[in-house]
């Protein structure tokens, strides 16, 4: 039976990273959503269906259209996999933030709030917008499905939840588990964001945080979940992953600082040749 993965990228949660694993260990077999020319948004069960039978080379899709109301059990001889990332609720959204502001793009709602602390500010006040973005992760995973709670989220073996804080140990998993797909998840850090002192938000973040705990089925409860799930996985099979990890650090420091500069270099070179 033929694996097929599909990432479902929530922003700010470590995506960007992501892909450059996906991309490496599937070649074209991996396609980012935005290349279908599928306009639904997100992209329905039928819309993946039809395009997975449609193309029998493809093993792997991700994107931000990607949700998890995937046809589980419609496609024969396949057997379908999700995988997304979750990250400390107010990390994300403060890192959403700051990195809306360096694009300098025109931004509408909330967003477009001169400061920081004006944004929260107008979040904590506005009850229907609290609700949005308590459970924003929650509710960006189970759109079109009939999950309803973070209990049945978790409980699906086909699902792979890891936190974007554990990015390192989550590559190691997954080589773990899925040593014939993925081969090779070192990686270089992409689309970080700017830093941001946490210290001077601390107190408006507290607030922030105490009204989230709420709101039903909130982020800080499906974080802690994929946390309590992800330590358990790595307590179970600690020394086989100690040692992918160690591995994947070393391959790291390889990409980092060797092979990413000289692909810029490279890169450069090409294009300055192309001015000749």
């Amino acid at each position: 039976m033929k694996n097929f993965y599909a990432f479902a990228h929530i922003p700010k949660t470590a995506g960007t990273s992501f892909y450059q694993i996906l991309e490496r260990n599937f070649g074209r077999s991996f396609v980012h959503v935005s290349s279908l020319g599928i306009a639904e948004s997100p992209l329905g069960s039928e819309a993946i269906k039809r395009f997975v039978l449609d193309n029998e080379y493809v093993k792997a899709l991700g994107g931000h259209r990607v949700r998890f109301n995937l046809p589980w059990h419609k496609v024969d001889e396949l057997n379908l996999c999700a995988i997304s990332y979750v990250r400390n609720p107010i990390d994300r959204l403060r890192s959403e933030y700051h990195y809306l502001k360096t694009l300098r793009l025109k931004v509408k709602g909330f967003y477009a709030a001169s400061t920081y602390e004006e944004f929260i500010y107008k979040i904590i006040r506005d009850e229907d917008e609290l609700v949005k973005f308590a459970s924003y992760q929650f509710r960006y995973l189970v759109t079109g499905t009939n999950i309803s709670s973070v209990d049945e989220l978790m409980e699906n073996d086909n699902i792979l939840i890891f936190p974007t804080e554990y990015f390192l140990s989550s590559c190691a998993m997954l080589e773990f588990r899925f040593p014939n797909e993925f081969k090779d998840c070192s990686y270089v850090v992409r689309n970080a964001g700017p830093k941001v002192e946490k210290e001077k938000y601390l107190k408006l973040e507290s607030q922030l945080e105490i009204a989230f705990k709420h709101i039903k089925n909130n982020d800080f409860v499906l974080w802690r979940a994929v946390l309590a799930k992800s330590e358990g996985f790595k307590n179970e099979h600690w020394h086989e992953l100690n040692k992918i990890e160690s591995m994947l650090n070393k391959k790291n420091r390889l990409r980092k600082y060797i092979i990413a500069p000289l692909q810029y270099y490279l890169d450069r070179v090409n294009t300055y040749a192309k001015l000749i």
